[in-house]
């Protein structure tokens, strides 16, 4: 996917990408619009979204969230779920790691550990 087909952050790892938005609660959402360049752009290029693979989490730490948005390809609306794993991470909507069953706070602690003692390769 181009970089000038979207406006939101994208990250990409193969065959999987992830789009992310950050924006005030205030403010309307762009993110479906690139989701919707996205799509142009896959069925340009002869390939698919798959709508059931695709999932929406949304990361929000205000007293008074927003609604839930409605994120669509072509006529199927996206799941809202509070947890999806992204690359073997478990990413939770309230950026927690107990979905990890302990095995995710002994792996950052070691990362911490390796970052102050600056072992680790950068």
């Amino acid at each position: 996917l181009p970089s000038n087909e979207t406006s939101s952050d994208s990250f990409k790892y193969v065959d999987d990408m992830s789009a992310a938005e950050s924006r005030h609660v205030s403010t309307a959402p762009r993110i479906q619009d690139d989701i919707n360049g996205l799509a142009q752009w896959t069925e340009t290029n002869y390939m698919a979204l798959n709508a059931s693979k695709c999932k929406v989490i949304v990361f929000c730490f205000a007293r008074n969230p927003p609604p839930q948005p409605v994120i669509t390809i072509g006529p199927s609306q996206l799941e809202v779920v509070h947890s999806a794993r992204v690359l073997g991470v478990i990413l939770q909507h309230n950026l927690k790691w107990t979905e990890h069953g302990g095995k995710g706070s002994k792996r950052l602690y070691m990362l911490r550990n390796l970052k102050k003692t600056r072992t680790g390769h950068q």
